[in-house]
């Protein structure tokens, strides 16, 4: 094990409850049970990928996890690749990183990962063919093997300019609604959707820069009523945007300012089993630290609990949250550029009475050669 991994797992073993104690007394998806959080790294910066970002995980079928995220010099380098690893459903320690897509002289980015509810993995990433997000094209593989083996790749949007963040949607209506946004034109928030099962991609709404700000990533739960709620990374306004669909996402509300913070980093909202509505943002309107978790009991319209789930100096940010089906709640994060976290804990541990902030991550060591397992 490196050193950025012995740091981290021991770190988690020090502070925090083990996991086995999430099952001891009720359900963790419910908020009840003794309270659990573990921090742990996924793999170590190397010679060939030094630096990670944008990360996202899914829940296979049959329970393991996958994690893929862009990385290699620099962001927006043409050697940046998208890779990835899998965690098998009870293991400790992530597999060996591998290469997931590397086009040749151009940049991968903003990859998301998502299981639907037959079980197909979707694998949906960009192609840079500039210099810049604005060039970007939209593609996707999808997998019947879990992540094993990836189908030809297969073209969501062909123009330059749009680009993916967030998990889809899976609407009550049986709709699928995938969440994207406009680097080209207006910076604006744009929802792809499907009413056949992935078969077909329909552009759908776009929420334009008419309020001089950017609209980035948007991130999307339903409402018990029906009604979809989504929150955007802003651009100079400091506060997550926010809007309502009253139709499926086929057009929404003017956005309003929202009461959280945001210093233009992209956040993530999960709907637990519980009801309630998870946030996984940063807490602060000018630095992306630290990495936080709300819970909002009334479906988004007040955030009134919060943990901080990653503190201390440098860049905790661009959170990918799920929750399995065991009630953990897992959350991806880019760990100062260097190395893709990981995250699990429950809704207890957010709720517990006079919540503490998470400990800081101390000075990440030079990476061991080797990285997890494997030299790139």
């Amino acid at each position: 094990m490196g050193a950025t991994l012995r740091l981290i797992a021991g770190m988690a073993g020090l502070l925090v409850a083990p996991l086995a104690a999430a099952g001891e007394s009720g359900p963790p998806g419910e908020g009840r049970g003794a309270p659990v959080y573990q921090a742990r790294a996924i793999h170590e910066p190397t010679k060939r990928f030094p630096s990670s970002h944008c990360s996202a995980v899914t829940q296979t079928k049959s329970g393991d996890l996958l994690c893929c995220w862009y990385s290699g010099s620099a962001e927006k380098g043409k050697d940046v690749a998208v890779i990835g690893s899998r965690l098998p459903k009870g293991a400790d320690r992530w597999e060996p990183v591998t290469v997931w897509q590397d086009e040749p002289n151009k940049s991968e980015g903003n990859p998301v990962l998502w299981t639907d509810p037959t079980g197909v993995v979707w694998f949906f990433y960009e192609i840079m063919h500039g210099g810049g997000w604005s060039s970007c094209t939209l593609h996707y593989r999808t997998s019947a093997d879990e992540g094993r083996t990836w189908s030809e790749q297969q073209t969501m949007h062909p123009r330059w300019g749009i680009n993916y963040k967030n998990h889809p949607v899976v609407l009550s209506s049986g709709r699928w609604l995938l969440p994207c946004y406009n680097e080209l034109l207006d910076q604006s928030a744009i929802f792809f959707y499907s009413d056949d099962q992935g078969k077909t991609w329909t552009k759908g709404a776009s929420v334009r820069r008419d309020l001089g700000d950017a609209m980035l990533q948007p991130t999307v739960i339903e409402r018990r009523d029906g009604s979809l709620y989504a929150m955007m990374r802003c651009g100079k306004e400091k506060r997550l945007w926010e809007m309502t669909s009253a139709d499926g996402g086929l057009s929404w509300s003017r956005p309003e300012l929202s009461a959280m913070p945001n210093p233009g980093a992209a956040a993530e909202m999960v709907r637990l089993a519980s009801g309630a509505a998870l946030l996984v943002f940063n807490d602060n309107p000018s630095d992306r630290t630290p990495l936080t978790a709300a819970l909002s009991d009334d479906e988004g319209r007040t955030w009134k609990v919060k943990r901080d789930l990653k503190s201390g100096p440098g860049g905790f940010h661009y959170p990918s949250a799920i929750q399995t089906r065991d009630g953990l709640i897992q959350v991806t994060y880019t760990d100062n550029r260097r190395f893709i976290g990981h995250l699990t804990f429950n809704e207890a541990w957010v709720r517990a009475e006079k919540a503490a902030a998470a400990p800081a991550t101390p000075a990440t060591p030079a990476p061991a050669a080797g990285g997890a397992g494997e030299e790139f």
